[in-house]
């Protein structure tokens, strides 16, 4: 099986935005009260928090390559309906 422009941007968009952004939003509620805690450091901040960080700056970067996909995808043209 191929895999088609239009498969690759939903798999990347509902990787950016279903897993990788949710998952973010969760460690920023409850990640302070797992054991990975506040006490424990990484580069200066909380391990919580380095792992919220990196999950939300992923997002955007997916997003775009979603974005890219499509429009690849569109031959570059985008035209409204």
């Amino acid at each position: 099986m191929t895999l088609t422009l239009i498969q690759a941007h939903g798999m990347v968009m509902i990787l950016a935005w279903m897993v990788f952004a949710s998952t973010g939003i969760l460690f920023a509620r409850y990640g302070r009260s797992l054991k990975l805690g506040s006490r424990r450091q990484l580069l200066g901040k909380a391990v919580w928090f380095q792992i919220h960080r990196f999950l939300l700056s992923l997002t955007p970067i997916l997003t775009l390559l979603g974005f890219l996909l499509i429009l690849v995808h569109a031959g570059g043209q985008w035209i409204n309906p």
